[in-house]
């Protein structure tokens, strides 16, 4: 991926996800955990290139009137 081509990803998120968007990884462990992340953490977490972001799971959303993603909660799945 060129520099623009991760400049229009990270403007398409942008659009996407509200700005008061409440986002969610959940942690399958021992101990059921969670972390928060704000709009700008999750777009910055999916334009990094890493291998371990073939490895999300979306596993709820819900969309504002306007159609944009207002609660998202996920989770990284083990790498095999």
């Amino acid at each position: 991926m060129n520099v623009k081509d991760w400049q229009q990803r990270r403007n398409q998120l942008d659009r996407m996800i509200s700005d008061s968007a409440l986002i969610f990884q959940v942690y399958k462990t021992e101990y059921v955990g969670m972390e928060l992340y704000t709009k700008r953490e999750f777009i910055n977490k999916l334009t990094m290139p890493a291998s371990s972001l073939k490895h999300i799971e979306i596993l709820d959303t819900k969309h504002s009137p306007d159609d944009q993603i207002i609660l998202l909660r996920f989770r990284q799945k083990e790498e095999p």
